[in-house]
């Protein structure tokens, strides 16, 4: 048998195209021939090609897909600790100055000036009390061990975020308050969305060393003093008991109408000041125990 010959597929050509393609060819040359390479200016403007498979990645989703990465922020977190979360002034300064500054200061002033070293009223009297019973150098050491056993991690969270109690601490709200707060003053974080609405209220805005806004995440720390915030506080409590005395006495006139209609003598709604009393025909269990009927209202305090 012979061997055939395989057929060789030819590639139709439309004219068309191929001036089109040659147009375009030329296009592109003179476009080349005309551009003007971009000054270097020592900048590193020029691209490097990637040279690794995780480049390449980052560059073709991360930056492509999702956009450039946002701008974060690195903070140390301290804590939990309760030496750290229940003194104010110690927390204030080991966050300027860190565990191991502060550690070695707080030594020294120990070995100064003894429990006058702090300012914070319970640990001078911790201080003092091992200082009579160890000497002041063994408490000094000691003490600097303390601190630098309070945790401590860097942390990256993006900026312009809320904050996430996770990252900035479960006390952050309370530690704004105790860092810049002023005797007399009550201290309430405003969103700027209902500020822009309803306006500051009376309260004035917090600002910081550097004349900031002291915020917390996108929270600012307003104040107001302190008896203006009580007599609304007030203000507003009586309109609730208000609202609730109302609907009670709607609830009784209602009830009242309802057995009036029923006619049935004798019957009426029961009382705030009524007592009932459990007698044998009744549940074993409450034999003999008595309750006041009606609605009351109760102040709970937290």
């Amino acid at each position: 048998m012979s061997l055939k010959n395989q057929a060789t597929k030819k590639r139709i050509i439309d004219p068309a195209q191929a001036a089109n393609e040659a147009i375009l060819a030329e296009r592109q040359k003179r476009i080349e021939a005309n551009r003007k390479p971009v000054p270097d200016l020592g900048l590193g403007l020029e691209e490097t090609p990637v040279s690794t498979a995780a480049e390449f990645l980052a560059d073709e989703f991360d930056k492509k897909a999702f956009g450039a990465p946002a701008e974060t922020v690195r903070r140390l977190v301290y804590g939990p600790d309760p030496l750290f979360d229940q003194c104010p002034g110690l927390r204030s300064m080991i966050e300027k100055t860190g565990l191991h500054d502060y550690a070695a200061a707080t030594t020294r002033a120990i070995r100064e000036k003894g429990a006058m070293a702090v300012a914070d009223g319970v640990l001078r009297q911790g201080l003092q009390k091992a200082i009579s019973k160890f000497g002041v150098d063994k408490v000094a050491e000691a003490f600097a061990e303390r601190i630098l056993k309070i945790p401590c991690r860097e942390v990256e969270y993006e900026m312009d975020r809320d904050v996430d109690v996770e990252v900035a601490g479960s006390r952050v709200l309370n530690d704004a308050v105790d860092r810049y707060g002023r005797p007399g003053m009550s201290y309430k974080f405003l969103s700027q969305r209902c500020c822009d609405v309803l306006g500051l209220r009376g309260y004035q805005i917090v600002k910081d060393e550097k004349g900031d806004p002291v915020k917390v995440g996108t929270l600012m720390l307003g104040e107001i003093p302190q008896g203006i915030a009580e007599r609304r506080r007030a203000y507003y409590e009586k309109q609730s008991t208000d609202a609730i005395a109302q609907e009670v006495e709607k609830y009784q006139d209602e009830a009242e109408r309802l057995a009036h209609n029923s006619g049935h003598r004798g019957v009426g709604p029961l009382r705030a000041s009524d007592i009932i009393t459990a007698n044998a025909t009744e549940n074993e269990g409450f034999l003999g125990q008595s309750r006041p009927a009606g609605f009351s209202i109760e102040e709970v305090t937290t």
